[in-house]
């Protein structure tokens, strides 16, 4: 190791030893043979000691898995122990997977268990600005708790990599579905990233936003896991509230029994390995829940089976299938033309529900807004309205069934995808420098630009219809939003299309 005290390294491995060997006897169930140097250590012949020693714990190092580990400190774990086992493995700066996460996990802790850890974050403008200052007094710490162990420096080519932690707390911070961050492969996404920074892990700066990203996105973690699991068990009760049996089937292996076992707080207690594997039934459970419209069917003793939805793969309909899926629409359940849309369009359910939350977002912002108020600010950017959009935004047909409440339907659906794409541009743009994180915005920009072409198509037929019955003013409303939506997609593919030119 890199401890200029000998004596000091010694102690430090002794209580190293002593945590594995505990996490090893309560595994096993009887004592350990331990070694005299871990028994009854002689500073004396402290470099005969830290010899065998190192042997040792290589060996308990082999033995004992991060999993474990992780486990382990979610127990009450004296500081002075932990921060022996982050000099250990900062004095290591071992190329392997799991001492390096090892390392993420005590880094953590001692981050979690500090002062630092428990102060809120601003959900402001600034929110990074507060998060990177939280860091680096945490790297101030570690650097403290080092001592005379000699700090390694990042390595050039991973001072980039670095920067990427500023576009992943933004992912984490759009997250609002706990599918939506299963789905979102960010997890395997950020240990490609620590596995990338190698020997250059063990830098403090490194280490401490480790440790900070870590807490947060374990917090939004946990909110969005316990609100998914009591939608979970509260859509389990209402069926059978309506006389459904336990048994009913939602999917095709998902029954109600499943959804009412659901126990969100065993699962956070279980081992790692197995609330992995219940994270992803619960992610599951919750696209079932959501195909469901989140709500009972209404079929005593039984609930219906949807056919999975699947994400468009095709290419987009045609004007005569869009009337054709309307048509059917109409005539099986009276929904009016606003289904037309989306019955022939294959549906991304996040991005869906990120459009329905936009459009819902605007809608009661013009509402509010003064009348004489067309510029509608968005988390990012802003989109300008026109008169009649912001009538048909500002109008409240219910479920009336109508030319009137078709025509604002779709206008606030326009209105909604070119906001949507304004959104993700901005995002796509900020994050295009980014190894991985532009890729979700990516995505949701292609899905808007081919879920657009339903939109338009009904847009086309209502401006027929509206022609046919001399509603000019309304001709001249939807004509320009329109216009103004295919600019936006025109706009948006050449974003998609200079950003491939410039990764080719």
């Amino acid at each position: 190791m890199l401890v200029q005290d000998a004596v000091h390294e010694l102690l430090d491995l002794v209580a190293v030893h002593g945590f594995y060997i505990s996490v090893l006897e309560e595994k096993l169930g009887h004592p350990i043979p331990l070694p005299n140097e871990a028994i009854t250590p002689d500073r004396s012949k402290a470099e005969h000691s830290i010899e065998i020693l190192h042997r040792w714990l290589a060996v308990l190092d082999f033995a004992i898995p991060p999993i474990t580990v992780r486990d382990a400190l979610k127990e009450s774990l004296p500081r002075e122990t932990a921060e022996a086992m982050l000099r250990y493995f900062i004095g290591k700066s071992s190329h392997e997977e799991t001492d390096r996460d090892k390392a993420d996990c005590v880094a953590t802790f001692l981050y979690r268990s500090s002062d630092l850890g428990s102060k809120p974050i601003p959900q402001t403008s600034d929110r990074y600005h507060f998060i990177s200052e939280v860091a680096r007094e945490f790297e101030g710490f570690i650097c403290k708790t080092l001592g005379d162990t000699r700090i390694p420096e990042i390595k050039k080519e991973h001072e980039q990599l670095l920067k990427e932690f500023e576009y992943l707390h933004q992912e984490v911070d759009d997250f609002r579905t706990f599918d939506q961050l299963m789905d979102s492969g960010i997890v395997q996404r950020v240990r490609d990233i620590k596995q990338s920074f190698n020997t250059s892990f063990y830098v403090p700066s490194v280490l401490a936003n480790v440790a900070v990203y870590n807490t947060i996105f374990g917090a939004r973690f946990d909110k969005l896991f316990h609100a998914t699991t009591e939608q979970i068990k509260s859509f389990a009760t209402k069926v059978q509230d309506e006389g459904a049996s336990i048994m009913s089937r939602l999917d095709e292996d998902v029954t109600v029994k499943h959804l009412a076992d659901v126990e969100g707080s065993h699962i956070m207690n279980q081992e790692y390995g197995k609330a992995q594997e219940n994270f992803r039934k619960i992610s599951k459970f919750k696209k079932v829940v959501d195909k469901k419209g989140g709500r009972p069917s209404g079929r005593p003793g039984g609930i219906q089976i949807v056919p999975d939805i699947a994400v468009r793969s095709s290419p987009p309909p045609s004007f005569s299938a869009l009337a054709a899926a309307a048509a059917t629409a109409k005539a099986s359940s009276g929904s009016g033309l606003q289904a037309s849309y989306s019955a022939v369009s294959g549906t991304n359910v996040v991005e869906e529900g990120k459009l329905r939350s936009q459009q819902d977002a605007i809608r009661i912002f013009v509402r509010v807004a003064d009348k004489s108020c067309f510029v509608v600010p968005l988390v990012k950017g802003v989109v300008n309205i026109t008169a009649a959009e912001a009538e048909a935004l500002r109008s409240d047909f219910g479920s009336e069934k109508s030319f009137r409440a078709d025509y604002a339907s779709i206008i606030s659906m326009m209105v909604a995808m070119v906001a949507r794409l304004v959104v993700e541009q901005e995002d796509f743009r900020a994050k295009q420098s980014s190894a991985y994180l532009w890729k979700p915005h990516a995505d949701a920009i292609a899905y808007i630009i081919s879920s657009a072409t339903g939109v338009l198509a009904t847009a086309n037929q209502i401006l027929e219809m509206a022609e046919k019955r001399g509603l000019e003013e309304k001709v001249t409303g939807i004509k320009a939003t329109i216009v103004k939506l295919r600019m936006a997609l025109q706009q948006a593919a050449t974003t998609l299309k200079s950003a491939g030119t410039q990764n080719a």
